[in-house]
């Protein structure tokens, strides 16, 4: 069965919390990190927002999750 977008948005936040959980960081200090609000960022986290260019700084440098396994 063919994967929706909605579906990719969760997995994409689903990434995100697992790797920042990971690393040990707090969706605050991450947020504060990467230059977003932390209401923005677990929006990201939940599926309900689409992350734009300014929080695709998450993904590279802030918490090691640039791997992101391609669907």
């Amino acid at each position: 069965m063919a994967r929706t977008p909605a579906d990719r948005l969760h997995d994409v936040g689903e990434f995100i919390r697992s790797q920042r959980e990971n690393a040990q960081q707090s969706i605050r200090d991450l947020a504060r990190s990467a230059g977003v609000s932390n209401p923005y960022l677990s929006q990201i986290e939940r599926g309900i927002r689409k992350p734009d260019r300014k929080s695709t700084r998450l993904n590279s440098s802030h918490t090691d999750i640039s791997r992101m396994p391609s669907s």
